[in-house]
C-alpha cells in the first residue's frame, strides 16, 4: 500500500528557530498561522509550495523548558 504523508505535528520551544530550521533544512515556508486569543499557544503551517504536506509547528507560551524526546509528542496523518 501506498501512502503520502499529509500533515505532522511538531512542537517546538523556539519558535523563530524552528522557522529558520526548516527553511534552511527542508526550504518549508510559512503557508498560514492561528494564534489563540489570550496568547497561550501559537500554530504555524509550513509547506514546500509544491505538495499537499504541511508541517504544523506548535508553540506554547507556558513551556519554560527546552522539550525532549520524553516529552515530544508526533500526529501523523496519512493518505
Amino acid at each position: 500500500m501506498k501512502s503520502t504523508f499529509l500533515h505532522v505535528n511538531r512542537n517546538v520551544f523556539d519558535l523563530q528557530k524552528s522557522l529558520a530550521f526548516y527553511d534552511r533544512a527542508l526550504g518549508l515556508k510559512e503557508c498560514r498561522r492561528m494564534e489563540a486569543p489570550d496568547g497561550s499557544f501559537i500554530l504555524v503551517y509550513l509547506s514546500d509550495g509544491v505538495t499537499p504536506f504541511e508541517l504544523e509547528l506548535t508553540w506554547l507560551r507556558d513551556r519554560s523548558n527546552p522539550i525532549t524526546s520524553g516529552t515530544m509528542r508526533f500526529t501523523w496523518l496519512c493518505r
